[in-house]
C-alpha cells in the first residue's frame, strides 16, 4: 500500500505541476501558428505575430532562468518563435510586394 501511495504522490506532484501544464497549454500557440501558415499572408495580423514572437523569446529565457530548468517550455517557445518568425516574414514580404505593385501601376 505504501508503494502505491508513493507512486500516486509522485505522479500528483510531478505530472500535474506547472512544469507540465504550462508547456502543454503553450503548444496551443504553436498549433495555431502552424494553422496560420496555411492562410494567405493578408489575413495574418502583423502586430499580433510580432507580439507572440517577442513573448516567446522572453519566455525562452525565463524557462532557463527558473529552477529547475523547464526544457519542455523552452522547446515550446523556441518552436513558437520559429513559426511566428516565418509568419511575420511572410506578412512583411507580402506588404512590401503590394507596395511595389501599387507603385508600378
Amino acid at each position: 500500500m505504501s508503494k502505491l501511495k508513493l507512486l500516486y504522490n509522485s505522479v500528483k506532484t510531478n505530472a500535474f505541476s506547472i512544469m507540465f501544464w504550462a508547456p502543454l497549454a503553450n503548444w496551443g500557440f504553436v498549433l495555431a501558428g502552424c494553422n496560420d501558415l496555411k492562410k494567405l499572408p493578408m489575413y495574418v495580423s502583423e502586430k499580433m505575430t510580432a507580439v507572440l514572437t517577442v513573448y516567446s523569446l522572453l519566455f525562452m529565457r525565463y524557462s532557463l532562468a527558473i529552477k529547475p530548468k523547464n526544457y519542455i517550455l523552452f522547446t515550446c517557445h523556441a518552436t513558437n518563435t520559429i513559426v511566428q518568425s516565418i509568419l511575420l516574414y511572410r506578412k512583411l514580404k507580402f506588404e512590401a510586394d503590394n507596395k511595389k505593385m501599387l507603385k508600378n501601376n
